[in-house]
């Protein structure tokens, strides 16, 4: 059940009409800065030229390797509009093989897209935490075509190799690309922070929590010093965003003081537009929560009862005639909740050692359930 403009939504086609109509309106132009819609039109008037030198790379044609290579790294995942999915494709005959990579190769030389798959079945999904009869606390989930996707996977690695043997990229960017996760930006937030600590600087901390979850920060021995820095890079953020059509949420964005100095300090006032940003004591950055201190008390605590929850999964499956055996259960604790326990454990380790052990005890009590074995098994540290 939903619930639109105070009125109860029941029936399935009225449901899926509710969710489209709310996907439909967080999507449309509607939603554009003022400035935005008159550079639009006036970029869109200007033809684009993708012609370049054709000896290039990535100009070339589709290769077969290519094509089974990316169709070798497709998971299975499920299928589009049109019902193909992975699992067929890697059943194709020689000859059939052959023909989807002429159609390939058709596509990349004419830059005629098949309208077909621009369709997808969107799934709406509740977000954690949040009201499910509200509209608005949905994410939608596309399914697009597999082939579709099997011919962006292969253009993708393309560029891909082009941009990294060119060094066309930021060293600074860990999205979507290879070798590179969320914990390395999470590691260069902890290290300016405790290098700010060392200089008995004070680290001022914006987070915006949006897709990308940008952040910005700025270390200084004064805070005014830091404050004006911060604001002056927001504002040319926001004037990039409105003449882009990005739009910043003032209701996602948070300001955090990282500081071990002594004293009371005025809460800074930074500003998006006219929207004075929240000043809190910690903030979730990509899955860690850091606290003004860099304690990581509020997130080892977290971790314990998540972890705690994925447990019980355990106690039920090792307890009972019906349970899985010792191998499904190690790969269930692998899976459910060692992955927890170990992400970002290079960065929380830093904290003291009494509140690490909090995490013992889950750590123990699964091996145990895993393993069969007695409640005196397992003493050593988890870190």
């Amino acid at each position: 059940m939903l619930i639109s403009n105070g009125v109860s939504v029941n029936t399935i086609p009225d449901i899926a009409n509710t969710l489209a109509e709310t996907f439909a309106k967080t999507s449309s132009c509607d939603n554009y800065t003022p400035a935005f819609p008159a550079l639009k039109r006036r970029e869109e008037r200007v033809k684009l030229n993708f012609s370049s030198l054709h000896e290039e790379g990535y100009n070339s044609p589709l290769t077969l390797f290519k094509l089974r290579a990316a169709l070798h790294r497709s998971g299975n995942t499920v299928e589009g509009p049109d019902g193909l999915h992975y699992i067929m494709l890697r059943h194709l005959s020689e000859s059939s093989i052959l023909s989807l990579l002429s159609l390939f190769n058709r596509i990349w030389e004419t830059q005629v897209f098949p309208t077909q798959w621009c369709h997808a079945h969107v799934l709406p999904f509740p977000k954690p935490g949040k009201d499910p009869t509200s509209a608005n606390n949905y994410r939608p989930i596309a399914l697009t075509s597999c082939l579709s996707k099997l011919m962006e996977r292969i253009v993708s690695a393309r560029l891909m190799f082009h941009l990294e043997s060119h060094n066309l990229l930021s060293p600074l960017q860990s999205g979507f690309r290879k070798s590179r996760s969320t914990i390395d930006n999470l590691l260069r937030l902890e290290t300016s922070i405790r290098e700010a600590f060392v200089k008995k600087h004070i680290t001022h901390h914006i987070n915006q929590g949006i897709q990308c979850s940008l952040q910005i920060s700025y270390s200084s021995k004064f805070l005014n010093v830091a404050k004006r820095h911060i604001q002056t890079t927001i504002n040319n953020f926001t004037k990039w965003a409105e003449q882009n059509g990005f739009v910043f949420s003032t209701e996602k964005t948070v300001s955090v003081v990282f500081t071990r100095k002594r004293g009371v300090f005025p809460n800074p006032e930074i500003f998006i537009g006219r929207s004075l940003i929240k000043v809190v004591n910690e903030v979730k950055f990509l899955g860690l929560v850091f606290d003004q201190f860099l304690r990581f008390h509020r997130h080892l605590k977290d971790l314990k009862i998540r972890s705690a929850k994925a447990l019980n999964i355990l106690k039920v499956l090792a307890n009972t005639p019906w349970g899985a055996d010792r191998t499904s259960l190690l790969c269930l604790y692998s899976a459910l909740i060692r992955s927890k326990l170990d992400y970002g454990s290079v960065v929380y380790s830093s904290a003291c050692k009494s509140l690490l052990k909090i995490l013992d005890p889950v750590h123990h009590q699964a091996l145990r359930l895993s393993g069969g074995l007695p409640y005196i098994i397992g003493r050593v540290p988890l870190c």
